[in-house]
């Protein structure tokens, strides 16, 4: 059983589509920039329903490779 720092270190293949590499590199860039939550979809060119798609996909990945939030 893997300690939790070797944990963390373990790497983990994710298949993103373009526009999903964009959402998490365009939400991440528009939290540091303090983006109103409410511009976020604006601002990553996600609807809604892409942004809860997307956060489904990425939690199955986590709860997948036992990952805590």
């Amino acid at each position: 059983m893997l300690d939790k720092s070797a944990k963390r270190r373990e790497k983990i293949m994710v298949e993103l589509s373009e526009s999903e590499l964009r959402y998490l590199l365009a939400s991440g860039y528009g939290l540091l920039l303090n983006i109103p939550k409410e511009s976020l979809s604006t601002y990553t060119n996600f609807n809604a329903s892409e942004i809860g798609e997307f956060s489904k996909k990425i939690r199955r990945v986590m709860d997948e490779n036992d990952i805590s939030v």
